[in-house]
């Protein structure tokens, strides 16, 4: 869905060379603004949808955290806490870079269309 968002707005009709007057300028800059509001409450919800998944992973981690307390055997907690550091990568640090991905491709597109 990023991916179509950012592509219409690269490959939009809307472009600086097809505004020949006042008016169609003011509707290409209505349509800029809601295109970059699209873009931000996509940004806004994924990072909503990340704290959700930090705050589960630190429930794990207190839990895995209660763990130690009750001692279980160093290899099973080891396997426990590389297990949490890959679910950290996994859910959390992936959804990350796709979300950065996706900010320099709405930039990148928006200084095209600026120009």
């Amino acid at each position: 869905a990023a991916e179509e968002s950012i592509n219409y707005i690269i490959d939009s009709p809307l472009t600086p060379r097809h505004l020949p007057d006042i008016q169609t300028s003011a509707e290409f800059q209505k349509e800029l603004n809601n295109e970059v509001q699209k873009a931000l409450l996509f940004l806004l919800g994924s990072l909503g949808e990340i704290a959700s998944e930090l705050s589960e992973l630190s429930e794990e981690f207190i839990t895995l955290s209660a763990n130690v307390q009750l001692q279980l055997s160093s290899n099973e907690l080891l396997e426990q806490i590389h297990a949490l550091r890959m679910k950290f990568i996994d859910r959390v640090g992936s959804k990350l870079l796709l979300l950065l991905e996706f900010v320099e491709l709405n930039v990148g597109a928006i200084t095209k269309i600026v120009k």
